[in-house]
């Protein structure tokens, strides 16, 4: 094994399209806003995930992790396994240089034109990253394996120059092979065995998203649990639904909740209706929502069976 292999990779275009998801009762500004910024920090993981997959070490590694314990839930956006020891990393894809002071402090330095630069400070990601390794520390523990854990900062926007005050686990993506490297690590065929072990446990364990996802929609207005049960597919379609009643009530500029329910909703994905009269069989949609809106929902479902 001379190359990094990824147990799970990055489904780019998957959270790309769950990061437009349109909760119910946010703002259209509010909206816009948290999509730019998903789509700024996808980016920035997906670059690096390009990076890690070109590394030439005997290292496992996969993205996008969630766990869940009685004492809360933890997310890394990459984990790599190196023999024996595990790195949680945090992607970061700012705008700006950083600086890192002696105490550790990260303070984010925006370039101004025809002014000095504009220093701010920024939520310090050792602060996360040391919960999640407390936490995966503890995962691992409860399987009976021990492990030797370290957090790293990884940012991911090419333009970003890194100052760093004393030496601490911050770099650009680029550098991720260099900085393996410096390890020094060789791993035997027993620690690579180890860390394979290690990684598809993490993955038997993993919380897909729309875990989660089930847990916000019991906070909404219309409350109503996700099944445990629905297929990466059909959870994919669900979000479809939602996006386009999104699109429908802002057309008609009518509340989300006078077009139809979360339970409504998954009525649809229940039924999955073609025709009019499948639809208007459908609990919660009769004659009048097919008047407004039917044969847009319709040629959804159909282009989805294409």
């Amino acid at each position: 094994m001379d190359k990094s292999v990824f147990l799970k990779p990055y489904a780019f275009s998957r959270e790309l399209q769950r990061s437009m998801m349109h909760y119910h009762g946010e703002s259209q500004e509010d909206y816009e806003n948290r999509v730019r910024i998903a789509h700024y920090g996808i980016e920035g993981e997906d670059r690096f995930f390009h990076e890690l997959d070109n590394v030439f070490l005997p290292v496992f590694c996969l993205a996008d992790i969630r766990i869940e314990l009685l004492e809360g839930n933890a997310q890394a956006d990459f984990i790599i396994l190196y023999g024996k020891r595990m790195f949680i990393v945090e992607v970061k894809n700012l705008y700006g240089h950083i600086h890192v002071t002696e105490e550790e402090r990260f303070i984010r330095v925006i370039p101004r034109l025809n002014s000095l630069p504009e220093e701010e400070g920024m939520k310090n990601p050792f602060v996360q990253l040391r919960r999640q390794k407390n936490l995966f520390n503890r995962f691992l523990s409860y399987h009976h394996i021990k492990c030797d854990i370290d957090v790293l900062v990884v940012m991911a926007n090419p333009r970003t120059k890194i100052k760093l005050e004393k030496e601490t686990a911050v770099i650009r993506y680029d550098e991720i092979h260099r900085y393996l490297e410096a390890l020094s690590l060789q791993p035997t065929e027993e620690e690579l065995e180890f860390a394979k072990s290690v990684g598809d446990l993490l993955i038997k364990h993993h919380k897909d998203r729309k875990h989660f996802f089930t847990k916000q929609i019991k906070k909404d207005t219309m409350k109503v649990p996700l099944p445990s049960d629905l297929s990466d597919e059909q959870f994919s379609m669900y979000e479809k639904i939602l996006e386009e009643r999104r699109r429908i009530a802002n057309e008609k500029k009518l509340p989300i909740c006078n077009i139809f329910t979360n339970k409504d909703a998954l009525a649809l994905l229940k039924n999955f209706p073609l025709t009019k009269e499948e639809f208007i069989q459908t609990p919660g949609f009769k004659e009048k929502k097919y008047q407004l809106f039917g044969e847009n929902l319709l040629e959804l479902f159909r282009h989805h069976k294409k």
